[in-house]
């Protein structure tokens, strides 16, 4: 009897080191898979992050766009106030000599 006995035990021993077997590959299954989700979210933020810097504009740079902006404003003014000069330049040149016409025509001036 204790023959059968010990049979018993043994098989009941089997039986608990297979379900201790089968939940260490269940447990390991699961951190692989939990290991590959992980990774795939880990990829995701780091496309993120990586798009996120491929936008980012040094402040820098702005500033270094807003000054030659500015510059090309200045030199657009200056451009302009020389040819309001030359304009008004040519308007009195011309009234002048128109002056002189009318002036020469009436006899004030010889």
């Amino acid at each position: 009897m204790s023959a059968g006995y010990e049979g018993g035990a043994e098989a009941n021993s089997d039986t608990r080191i297979l379900i201790a077997l089968a939940r260490i590959e269940e447990r390991q299954n699961s951190l692989v898979a939990a290991g590959q989700s992980a990774q795939a979210a880990a990829e995701a933020r780091h496309t993120n992050v990586m798009q996120a810097i491929a936008t980012f504009v040094p402040r820098s740079e702005i500033e270094k766009d807003n000054k030659a902006l500015h510059e090309r404003i200045d030199a657009a003014e200056k451009r302009l106030d020389t040819m309001e000069k030359r304009v008004w330049g040519a308007v009195a040149g011309a009234v002048s000599a128109f002056g002189s016409v009318v002036l020469s025509k009436i006899g004030l001036m010889h």
